[in-house]
Order: structure tokens, then C-alpha cells, then sequence
């Protein structure tokens, strides 16, 4: 059986895959991000973590397809292979950067690792828990595997953040507020945490941004945003 996760930026409305209609021309990049490097990097976080995975009892394979126009990415699980998707139009787009790239690797990621809380088809992590898994784990191990300090991880963990929020306000979400590392979301009331549907894009900023805290101060008690 196929378990479809509407992950990310693909879908803010839990709608199917064949309801995507944003894309970007095949043609174009805005980027800069070019092909190679992209395969680069998933061959970096394939040996980052593919043991974790098969510790989950999960085998992983990759759907990337550079001339799909899609500003998207996913993650499916079909039996015990899990896979992430990732089209080259979202890579292209405007404004996406290599850290907010890394950030959406590591989030995908984070479904099948992050552990609870979960959705409700009891496997994979929320999102709110992925972006949790991507910040804390995911993006500091990748950074201090290249040999980064943990200054400079914090700063890429941060960069990663607002740029990937940023984007995601840019195609998705042009008329809400836009996100800032100089503020901080609201409280959710008691009981209302997102398990089904996304925190808000300053939300999602601020797990970003509390964790590169937490790694510039060498701690590994990191608090969750009130947020979530």
C-alpha cells in the first residue's frame, strides 16, 4: 500500500498530488543550484542517513526529477520503502537557496525519523516534529560532518530557516505576514497543537531559530517553541 505525505511546500490544503499546479519553467533557474550539486547533496544525506533508516526497519530511494516543473517535495512510504520526491522545478525556483534546500531534505527526513507526535497514519512524524528533527538533528549533523564549528552551524541553521520560510511566503503564502528571526509566534492555546496541518511560516522560523541557539550554545536541551 501507498501512503502519500503532503509534506512541506507541496501542498498547505492536504490536497493529492495531481492537484499541484504551481510550477516553474523547465527552462529557467533562478537559483543558481545547478544539477550536479543537487545530486551531490542527496548522495551526502543518502550515507547521512541511511543506517538510521534501516534501524527503522526502512529501505529509502530517491524520486528526483530535474525537468518535473514543480515547486515541490514529498515523502511516501510504499511497503518499507520510504522515499522522498524532490523536482527540479522547486530547486530552479526564485529564491530557494542551498540551505533551504538542505532544510527540506532534512525535514522529508524527518517523517519517517522524527518520531511522536504523528499524524494519524501513526508512521510518520508531524510536521511540526519534522521541522523539530530537521533543526536539532538533521542540519547540525550535516553542517559539523563538513567540518563547521558550532558558530557556524547555528548561522547556517538559521540562514536555512529564514530562507526556507521565505520561500515558502514568496510562492505560497504572499499575503500573510512575513516571517522574521525578530520576533517570535504565539502561543497555542492548550490542546490545539498542529498535528495535521503546518505551524504558521513564523512558527516554522522559530524551530529553525531556537535550535541554532541551542547548537551556538553547545546544549542539547532545546526547547520546543510555544508554538507548536
Amino acid at each position: 500500500m501507498r501512503r502519500w505525505i503532503p509534506s512541506l511546500i507541496l501542498i498547505f490544503s492536504q490536497t493529492s498530488l495531481s492537484q499541484v499546479t504551481i510550477e516553474f519553467p523547465i527552462e529557467r533557474s533562478d537559483s543558481g543550484i545547478e544539477i550536479l550539486t543537487t545530486v551531490r547533496l542527496l548522495s551526502e544525506m543518502n550515507a547521512q542517513n541511511e543506517d538510521l533508516l534501516l534501524a527503522h526497519g526502512y529501505r529509502f530511494a530517491w524520486q528526483f526529477d530535474w525537468n518535473k516543473p514543480w515547486l515541490g517535495a514529498g515523502s511516501t512510504l510504499n511497503g518499507d520503502v520510504f522515499s522522498i520526491m524532490l523536482w527540479g522545478g522547486l530547486v530552479r525556483s526564485t529564491g530557494m537557496t542551498r540551505e533551504a534546500l538542505e532544510l527540506i531534505l532534512c525535514h522529508e527526513y524527518g517523517h519517517a525519523l522524527g518520531g511522536a507526535p504523528l499524524q494519524a497514519d501513526q508512521w510518520s512524524s508531524t510536521e511540526g516534529q519534522s521541522d523539530r528533527w530537521a533543526a536539532r538533528t538533521c542540519l547540525p549533523e550535516l553542517y559539523q560532518n563538513r567540518g563547521l564549528t558550532l558558530s557556524a552551524s547555528a548561522e547556517r541553521i538559521r540562514k536555512a530557516g529564514l530562507d526556507f520560510t521565505l520561500w515558502v511566503h514568496r510562492h505560497y503564502e504572499p499575503t500573510g505576514e512575513i516571517p522574521s528571526l525578530e520576533r517570535r509566534a504565539l502561543a497555542l492555546p492548550p490542546n490545539e497543537a498542529t498535528i495535521s496541518s503546518y505551524p504558521s511560516l513564523q512558527c516554522r522560523l522559530d524551530t529553525y531559530a531556537t535550535a541554532a541557539e541551542c547548537v551556538a550554545n553547545h546544549t542539547t536541551t532545546c526547547a520546543q517553541p510555544h508554538c507548536l
